[in-house]
């Protein structure tokens, strides 16, 4: 009777025992398609120190600072706000409305490196802007889009690394090319060398491509280059002269703003328009000419060039508000 009733109590305890095990594992089930895997919940530690924004559709994130400003910054590749949430891929930097004040890591000085996920695709306008001691990025092989500005004002940045499977970009000696190196994107502010020469297979030049150069004295800009496009050397105060080739038919807003050692420019008869406050702020300019073929100057374009003697313009040049404030200037008209 006694082994009859172990018999008994034995084959209970195994049931009980099978019975447990299948409910745990059909409780696993239900929430595994919220759980990531172990790596994943390792890639998203440190979530809570940046700021997320719901994106496509709802499908991706956007990520901006938050509090992760200082040191090394390991962005995320996948977010999801609460257990309840999917987790979702972070695939831009910043938004494509942040302007100069508002960019995703915007004025962040104490940041040092940055790390870019392979889920990022697009790096916003302004993004890392004024990131004064930023000392190295990489850029991985999935962005095929960074905006205008991404770096400028990295005073500490000498150069940028670019995945070698990247399809939309390139590196030449640390400066950031589209892939075909008929783009000039950025040029690192914190750059060592005082000239430099654009290589003769670009035809455009980024918004503000080389702003906040300071070493920089002298660049040489190559005829296959057409449009100078709007801040392209903004603030570049050691840079003393430089002579726009014969291909540029525009020079665009902001182009040449706060050159503050500049002190002579030639502009070329091919040139047609001058951008809004291209040339403002450049106080060492003495005597500009602007050729005949230069239909319009934009407002303030040449205002605050507080050593500017002598101007050499057309009667039928449309002048925009403020265009020149002349200070002691001598005007001669070409016609």
């Amino acid at each position: 009777m006694k082994t009859k009733k172990t018999i008994v109590c034995g084959f209970l305890a195994v049931m009980l025992m099978l019975a447990f095990g299948a409910c745990t594992k059909s409780s696993g089930s239900e929430s595994g398609s919220k759980s990531p895997s172990a790596s994943k919940e390792q890639r998203l530690t440190g979530t809570d120190s940046f700021k997320f924004t719901v994106i496509n559709g709802g499908t991706a994130y956007s990520v901006s600072a938050g509090t992760a400003t200082e040191g090394t910054v390991i962005i995320p590749d996948y977010y999801r706000p609460n257990d309840d949430s999917d987790y979702l891929p972070v695939t831009e930097i910043g938004s494509t409305f942040n302007d100069y004040n508002n960019g995703a890591f915007n004025k962040c000085a104490n940041i040092i490196r940055v790390t870019i996920p392979s889920t990022v695709t697009t790096i916003n306008g302004n993004a890392f802007r004024d990131c004064t001691n930023l000392i190295d990025i990489t850029i991985p092989s999935s962005v095929i889009s960074i905006g205008d500005y991404a770096f400028t004002g990295c005073s500490s940045l000498t150069g940028i690394t670019v995945d070698n499977q990247n399809s939309a970009y390139s590196i030449v000696d640390g400066i950031l090319f589209n892939k075909n190196i008929t783009v000039l994107v950025v040029y690192p502010a914190g750059k060592q060398g005082t000239t430099y020469t654009i290589p003769s297979s670009v035809t455009s030049i980024g918004e503000g491509a080389f702003s906040d150069c300071y070493n920089l004295e002298s660049i040489t800009i190559p005829s296959s280059v057409t449009s100078i496009g709007g801040g392209t050397f903004s603030w570049c105060t050691s840079l003393t002269s430089i002579t726009i080739p014969s291909s540029v038919t525009s020079i665009g807003d902001f182009a040449f703003y706060a050159c503050t050692s500049l002190t002579s420019v030639t502009i070329p008869s091919s040139v047609t328009s001058i951008g809004d406050r291209a040339f403002y702020g450049c106080d060492s300019l003495t005597s500009v000419t602007i050729p005949s073929s230069v239909t319009s100057i934009g407002h303030e374009a040449f205002y605050g060039c507080k050593s500017l003697t002598s101007v050499t313009i057309s009667r039928r040049t449309t002048l925009g508000e403020n265009a020149f404030n002349y200070y002691n200037a001598r005007i001669t008209y070409i016609d």
